[in-house]
């Protein structure tokens, strides 16, 4: 209620500046235009070319490092019918669909788990703080987690491999939030669905790779300008909502730190992968740890943990444990209004600490499974 009361007065009195929107929406301006959309001159370019837009804090912000184009070439063709309209129109029209999502969100949530009533859904999502972040960024987040939910409800309820397998790749552009969906997938042998997702994300993205293959170049830069931002040992308004960036805190130099966070990235899917094997875990919890890994030791924001939560409803993973209500705080207390208010920046810490925790526990004393007699996992 507290959440849903500040967010809801921050839209009401506040202009609308989706900046994730503008930075992808712009981006695809430049495509259309002939121009380089991972270029940040280009968008500035075309931004400023904008006169009821170029007005207060709109003015800045354009590039590295909060609104720089570091999706695959693909997002060209997502984001694209937006590009049919005028800024302010597409970004209404964002927002709209974002609400809409929202509670199809909630629907597929409640039917792939029905023991979730859609109130207690809808409840836990306007809780948590990233909800209301992705919303006001303009974030796709939204979009692509009732994406994969709808992918896996075609999947696991539906048996519709193929059209499962094009949704997720339709939504390839946040790659790393697919890969423990197709780690999952392979692990239950859904070949269908992995070829498909190959498939169409080869045909979304070739076009783009084979005629204008100088523009890669930047948008690898982009991503490297950005790792290196991230990891730079400074507390700034990326890392500090990063589990990567813990390190920063015991000053690990980034040099080590990409090799290192890559080792335990593979090795905690290696560890799960034995695991289920032993028959310590079951399918669906293997789904559920499968995304709290990749979202604790990849490159994520805060508001990719929506993706996490609604697989975590899915799966009905049980662990009434003391260590969860520390992240359940950090997850829905406004921890980032009161690290600007009392100017201690060092605070929104709390959340990558907890989901650590959070993980290394799990890990460490998930019980043996109670379905691993269940011949089929599917």
């Amino acid at each position: 209620m507290f959440n849903f009361a500040k967010w809801s007065i921050h839209f009401i009195s506040s202009e609308y500046r989706p900046l994730d929107f503008r930075t992808y929406y712009l981006a695809g301006e430049a495509y259309q235009a002939g121009m380089n959309p991972w270029d940040e001159k280009a968008s500035e370019q075309i931004w400023q070319s904008y006169d009821s837009c170029t007005t207060g804090e709109w003015k800045t912000g354009i590039g590295i490092p909060h609104a720089a184009v570091v999706y695959s070439p693909q997002f060209i063709w997502f984001f694209k019918p937006f590009n049919a309209f005028e800024f302010t129109s597409s970004k209404w029209l964002q927002f709209g669909l974002n609400i809409i999502f929202l509670f199809g969100i909630c629907y597929l949530i409640s039917k792939l788990n029905p023991l979730l009533k859609l109130h207690q859904i809808a409840i836990a999502l306007a809780a948590f703080r990233g909800t209301w972040f992705a919303l006001d960024n303009g974030q796709p987040i939204i979009a692509v987690s009732f994406i994969i939910l709808l992918a896996l409800y075609c999947s696991r309820e539906k048996e519709k491999p193929l059209l499962s397998g094009l949704l997720l790749g339709i939504i390839g552009f946040k790659f790393t939030l697919l890969i423990p969906i197709v780690i999952w997938l392979l692990l239950n042998r859904r070949y269908k669905t992995i070829v498909m997702i190959i498939l169409t994300g080869l045909s979304l993205n070739l076009p783009i790779i084979i005629f204008h293959k100088a523009y890669l170049y930047t948008w690898i830069d982009n991503m490297d300008r950005m790792w290196m931002y991230i990891n730079s040992g400074e507390t700034n308004g990326l890392s500090i909502i990063n589990c990567n960036a813990i390190a920063n805190i015991v000053k690990v130099d980034v040099s080590v730190l990409k090799p290192l966070s890559s080792v335990i990235y593979l090795s905690s899917f290696a560890y799960i992968f034995i695991k289920l094997k032993l028959k310590k875990i079951a399918y669906h919890e293997a789904l559920f740890l499968l995304a709290l890994t990749e979202i604790c030791f990849g490159q994520h924001l805060m508001y990719d943990l929506l993706l996490l939560i609604s697989i975590f409803a899915i799966t009905d993973f049980k662990q009434n444990i003391w260590i969860t209500w520390p992240l359940i705080l950090a997850l829905t207390f406004p921890i980032g209004s009161l690290a600007e208010k009392i100017n201690f920046p060092e605070l929104n810490y709390v959340l990558p600490f907890a989901l650590l925790a959070y993980w290394i526990y799990v890990q460490s004393t998930l019980p043996p499974s109670k379905y691993k007699e269940i011949k089929n996992p599917s």
